[in-house]
């Protein structure tokens, strides 16, 4: 999702806004290759569930993460560490 500069008017190719409301995560493409090219995407994806009270996660969301999980440790330490620091924040502010 983004927000048009000019007409400040919601872009939703893929539909998560219907999705969010639903309290449904989805990737916008593949979950494997979302979470191969960026594997701070699976820490993320799991603080969104958490954040947004989902009601379940897809198999080839979990699938893919499974799958991914060990690229973390290639990942730059501190976009780990910013993406573990806003879910406890988050849990400190609630």
């Amino acid at each position: 999702m983004a927000i048009n500069a000019e007409n400040m008017k919601i872009l939703d190719p893929f539909a998560g806004l219907s999705h969010l409301k639903l309290r449904i995560l989805e990737t916008p493409g593949s979950a494997y290759e979302s979470f191969k090219l960026d594997p701070i995407r699976i820490i993320r994806a799991a603080r969104f569930y958490a954040e947004l009270d989902c009601k379940s996660l897809s198999k080839e969301i979990i699938d893919a993460m499974k799958s991914n999980i060990d690229l973390i440790q290639y990942a730059p330490k501190e976009k780990i560490k910013k993406e573990i620091m806003k879910k406890l924040i988050l849990k400190v502010v609630h």
